[in-house]
């Protein structure tokens, strides 16, 4: 829950918005817009698995996800290897 409330911060989501039903709320609001997630040195799936719900991954306004990470395990579990670099 901290890493979506400090996702939510520095998107600038309403602090209302962010302290209660959080991963609808960024969820809404990063569907709205253009965005870039940067996730450095994942070392768990579970990681992953914790915020993924709160972050549209689908969407055709070209947002982006980076993440990186020493654990072979996190690329096919996050993405589809067509995404990978």
């Amino acid at each position: 829950k901290e890493l979506l409330w400090d996702i939510s911060r520095q998107a600038d989501l309403e602090k209302e918005k962010w302290e209660e039903n959080v991963e609808v709320n960024l969820f809404t609001f990063l569907s709205w817009h253009k965005y870039v997630i940067v996730l450095d040195d994942m070392w768990h799936t579970e990681t992953w698995d914790a915020i993924k719900n709160a972050i549209p991954t689908n969407m055709k306004n070209k947002s982006k996800i980076i993440l990186t990470s020493r654990n072979n395990d996190e690329d096919t579990h996050v993405g589809r290897k067509s995404s990978l670099h």
